[in-house]
């Protein structure tokens, strides 16, 4: 029996083994490769590669901008006079954004300016289910977390069920090299598959509060350590927009961010969210869109045309009424279109 009993041991040991080498090896999400990422067609874990990575550089780079992958099109090249880094990942909120700076000035990394991109996403997604999921835990929580992380990385059916995207996918160096460099590859002249006049359901529960929390530790943190902030909404799609006003928050959560801090607005109906030529879906600008963002956060460069209609208009506590009657002005104008 005793003879059995160590077989037995031996055998799982083996097995046990055997199954994490493969998980290690095939890596779907880049986690145990955090600093030789491999494009291999699976969406990397963005947040905990990112982390690893801007932890083992921490001298590389004096500027962060933080969001959502709707983030992910903006530029940071063009952010003249920095040395910017694209955080973007998918679905990240403003909680994850958070801990990632606390993570930052722990190891003594201190940016000189924090670019953050909210939106309706920012309140009405569970930070809990963030952790759950293979392509978006956060870096810290999977830290503190060994047992979590062993359980999303460590199956090896998780990893052979990606096997077959990963065989078909053909590698794309520039993305790998782009992902160290910028965090995003940026590619401008592109087009992509839109419905017009149509947007998703946004019923469910709100995380407002706990967003404007986490936002308003985060303007706190970087006023003590005097770091430059600047908070923009993102432009979204008019079908976007239009299923963030079918919630009946949406103008709640703006008066919430300007009491915390200044931001730029760049949604409502306005030309640039109304033509949908200029997006590549309903989440996702083009480089072209991220590039007007940069000129109006970065350089105080804004159309009038479209500021009148709320695209580029920085609002505070004092003007976020002012805001609020341009939005509901296009909205006037337009929701019972697109509704």
């Amino acid at each position: 029996m005793k003879k059995f009993v160590i077989k037995t041991l031996a055998f799982a040991l083996v097995f046990a083994l055997t199954a994490a080498g493969i998980c290690v090896h095939l890596d779907p999400y880049n986690v145990f490769h955090a600093l030789s990422y491999r494009e291999n067609g699976v969406e990397p874990n963005k947040n905990y590669i990112k982390m690893r990575y801007i932890l083992h550089e921490p001298d590389r780079f004096d500027s962060f901008v933080f969001g959502s992958s709707r983030v992910g099109f903006l530029n940071v090249e063009k952010l003249s006079g920095a040395r910017a880094y694209n955080m973007t990942g998918s679905l990240a909120l403003p909680e994850e954004h958070l801990d990632n700076l606390r993570t930052m000035l722990a190891h003594g990394i201190v940016p000189k300016h924090v670019i953050i991109e909210v939106d309706d996403l920012a309140y009405r997604m569970d930070p809990q289910k963030n952790r759950t999921e293979h392509q978006r835990a956060p870096y810290e929580y999977l830290k503190s977390h060994p047992l979590e992380f062993a359980a999303l990385y460590l199956c090896p059916v998780v990893a052979l069920d990606a096997r077959e995207i990963m065989q078909y996918s053909d590698r794309n160096e520039r993305e790998e090299q782009d992902f160290y460099r910028y965090g995003a590859t940026i590619t401008y002249g592109e087009r992509g598959q839109y419905t017009p006049k149509t947007h998703e359901d946004l019923s469910g529960p709100s995380y407002l509060e706990g967003a404007i929390a986490a936002l308003r530790e985060t303007a706190a943190l970087c006023r003590d350590n005097g770091i430059e902030l600047t908070v923009f909404v993102t432009p979204m799609h008019y079908a976007t927009y239009t299923g963030a006003l079918e919630r009946g928050d949406y103008f709640d959560f703006l008066r919430e961010l300007a009491a915390v801090t200044p931001f730029y607005n760049f949604s409502g109906y306005n030309d640039v969210t109304m033509d949908s030529d200029n997006y590549m879906d309903t989440s996702h600008y083009l480089a072209e869109i991220g590039d007007l963002i940069i000129d109006c956060i970065w350089f105080g460069r804004t159309d009038e045309k479209l500021l009148k209609q709320g695209f580029g208009f920085r609002a505070d506590a004092e003007n976020i009424e002012e805001l609020i009657g341009i939005l509901e002005e296009g909205n006037a104008q337009y929701y019972e279109s697109f509704r």
